[in-house]
């Protein structure tokens, strides 16, 4: 790993796995639907361009393992 791009692609892929790990979590404490509910939701709905610029630019620039953050 000698690119930065393959770097900033593993820690979206740790990132990707941690958010996975915390709704699972939630859920198995009784919380089902927190745990099904995106963490990003509230800022797009929020800020629905900026979330679309942020999501855009960071699948052009890095690919499938930021939108795995999202998924």
């Amino acid at each position: 790993m000698s690119s930065p791009l393959k770097y900033i692609a593993a820690a979206c892929g740790v990132i990707a796995v941690l958010l996975a790990y915390s709704s699972a979590m939630t859920i198995m404490q009784g919380n089902l639907e927190q745990g099904l509910t995106p963490w990003w939701i509230d800022f797009a709905t929020a800020n629905p361009m900026l979330f679309a610029l942020v999501l855009v630019g960071g699948t052009a620039l890095i690919g499938a393992p930021f939108r795995a953050i999202f998924g």
